[in-house]
């Protein structure tokens, strides 16, 4: 079992200090392809390289035997990221945590945030101080927080409904009919809860880097 994994991508890393104390921190640590780089550059060592090597120059670390290099064909189905978050479950990872997931082309960045939706709850993206994880109907988040952090629940379908607590503007099965509905948000304790009684939604956090689902 492995409570966390976290996933460095080869997107733009912002506030690469705190990325870094997640990446450290993590128990599975893999470089989607040309995330490698960034684990170079924050002196990280990663357990896995998986990709088709299209984006990465040189292998960081030639000649140690103790990373898994998981090589795929150019010309392939999912991008490195994707078959990055499915052999970290594949490994027993509880939750994957995914850096360097936005800038750069906007088309990855978009599929990124499409993952977020395949494992509701259980994969996170961290990207410049925000957390965002996907929530289905059914499916509760309970996400830590500082007070008075921003807290949106992006709604990706039509007419969602949600109850969440723990924040300014708390909602109790309340439908969310626009798309910015439930933007910009504040939450006013150090702990908000999300439910998702219809549809499904992005929520995105200030500051915060852990979660669990219930």
């Amino acid at each position: 079992m492995v409570p966390l994994a976290c996933i460095v991508c080869n997107g733009e890393l912002r506030s690469a200090m705190r990325a870094r104390q997640l990446a450290a921190s993590a128990d599975l640590l893999i470089a989607a392809n040309g995330g490698a780089a960034h684990l170079a550059a924050m002196g990280l060592t990663p357990h896995a390289i998986i990709g088709d090597s299209d984006s990465l120059a040189r292998d960081p670390w030639p000649g140690d035997a103790g990373i898994a290099r998981i090589l795929f064909p150019a010309e392939k189905d999912r991008s490195d990221a994707e078959l990055a978050v499915e052999w970290a479950f594949a490994k027993g990872a509880q939750r994957v945590l995914l850096l360097a997931g936005m800038g750069g082309r906007v088309d990855h960045a978009l599929a990124n945030c499409a993952i977020l939706f395949r494992y509701h709850g259980r994969l996170g993206l961290w990207d410049d101080g925000f957390l965002l994880v996907a929530v289905a109907a059914g499916g509760q988040v309970v996400i830590e927080t500082a007070r008075n952090a921003v807290v949106s629940l992006i709604p990706f379908t039509r007419a969602s409904r949600a109850r969440a607590t723990g924040l300014k503007y708390a909602l109790d099965g309340a439908t969310l009919r626009h798309a910015s509905h439930g933007l910009s948000n504040a939450a006013v304790a150090e702990q908000c809860t999300v439910a998702v009684l219809k549809g499904s939604l992005i929520v995105g956090v200030e500051g915060a880097c852990a979660w669990s689902t219930r």
